[in-house]
């Protein structure tokens, strides 16, 4: 019994020395300033049941409410609670968790592609931005899209009439995936979906064109903004792709994939082939910090706290005519164009606070996302070095 102990000690000290190490900082080690803490109940999850290393042999969700008692029914309570809070029939969507966006994001091209080429179309082509997640871009590659980039606007999104100047020289024997994003890495910016619908509606061609939408970021921070969309209720949305060790704190990896049913493939080695295998740990971990009542009542709080911080630094920044800023409604980002000097203030900083500054020919700009260890004081530091560089 003494052998053990001091075996355990031992290796205990040795797993120490190796966290400060490589981890210093925690978190902020491996995800830098934008890192969110893991919540409480996410990792009480972990704790309690990776012994039992509890596995999910992988398949979409047939049906709701679909009782299997076991594990697998949390997973299930996840993706009927998602469904409905962002508007879709629980009869015509599924889901289930993956390791994170990048995964869904290929998932979702290959299903596409795969629908497309079960209908009789020759050619595929990918639209995306010149922001669009690499994932995405080298998914396509890997299965033979045609790929074209779609200019962006002023608003650093995907140009709606570029796009709809395009698509009206479509052939029939072409079919076009549009890959949005909701919160890009670089600027936070947000795609129009909803002016993207309209114009396939408008061009007729919602036969022809899917989209995809990688929530990215805010895939988890819009349904509880005050004046959350449906994206799911979009008849030419074709899959979602959500990361939830973004905003949502559970430990990476942890994502997931919405889907339309309808476009599910008869061929299970790819319905369920490459979902196998997988642990239940990141569903469970989700499930306890995204499903009921107070966890939702907690993220509504959490994400109007933001929204109020983002605009009374606005309030307070001393600007210029030229100085502009950009921002969904329902998200938590801020992208703000500065003088030179103000940018060199601000990136000196960039380690210690959640920014992201880039320079764009003869402009500077800076995205901050108002994450919850951005408090008052860590604001008025922040907006004291803007106006005193102004």
């Amino acid at each position: 019994m003494l052998n053990k102990l001091i075996t355990t000690l031992k290796i205990g000290c040795r797993l120490w020395q190796i966290k400060s190490k490589y981890l210093p900082n925690g978190h902020k080690s491996l995800h830098g300033s934008f890192y969110v803490n893991n919540n409480l109940t996410a990792y009480l999850s972990y704790v309690l049941f990776v012994y039992f290393n509890p596995l999910h042999y992988g398949k979409w969700i047939e049906k709701f409410p679909l009782k299997t008692s076991s594990l697998a029914d949390l997973e299930i309570e996840v993706f009927k609670s998602l469904i409905t809070t962002f508007g879709g029939n629980l009869a015509h969507w599924t889901g289930f968790i993956n390791s994170g966006a990048s995964a869904g994001n290929f998932y979702a091209l290959l299903l596409c592609r795969n629908w497309f080429l079960s209908h009789g179309y020759k050619k595929i082509t990918l639209y995306h931005t010149q922001l669009t997640h690499h994932s995405i871009t080298s998914s396509a590659k890997i299965l033979g899209f045609k790929i074209e980039q779609i200019g962006l606007s002023d608003q650093w999104i995907m140009e709606v009439s570029e796009l709809k100047k395009k698509l009206s020289t479509l052939n029939k024997n072409e079919a076009i995936c549009i890959f949005l994003t909701w919160g890009y890495k670089q600027t936070g910016t947000t795609d129009n979906l909803i002016a993207v619908q309209k114009t396939l509606n408008e061009l007729r061609i919602n036969n022809q064109v899917s989209i995809c939408l990688d929530a990215a970021f805010d895939g988890l921070v819009a349904p509880f903004s005050p004046k959350s969309t449906k994206p799911l209720t979009l008849p030419s949305l074709f899959a979602m792709t959500l990361d939830f060790h973004k905003y949502l704190g559970v430990p990476a990896p942890a994502g997931g994939i919405l889907l339309q049913k309808k476009f599910l493939p008869k061929d299970k080695f790819i319905a369920q082939g490459l979902t196998e295998t997988k642990s239940l740990l990141p569903a469970i971990a989700v499930w306890s910090s995204l499903v009921g009542d107070s966890q939702v009542a907690r993220l509504k709080k959490q994400v109007i706290k933001a929204q109020s911080l983002r605009k009374y630094f606005i309030d307070q920044l001393k600007t210029s005519s030229n100085t502009k800023f950009i921002y969904h409604q329902n998200n938590i980002n801020l992208l703000f164009s500065c003088n030179q000097k103000q940018f060199n203030e601000l990136q000196a900083v960039s380690n210690h606070y959640p920014l992201r500054c880039f320079k764009q020919k003869n402009s500077y700009w800076v995205k901050i996302i108002f994450l919850p260890q951005l408090d008052q004081t860590k604001i008025n530091n922040l907006i004291k070095l803007f106006n005193e560089a102004s």
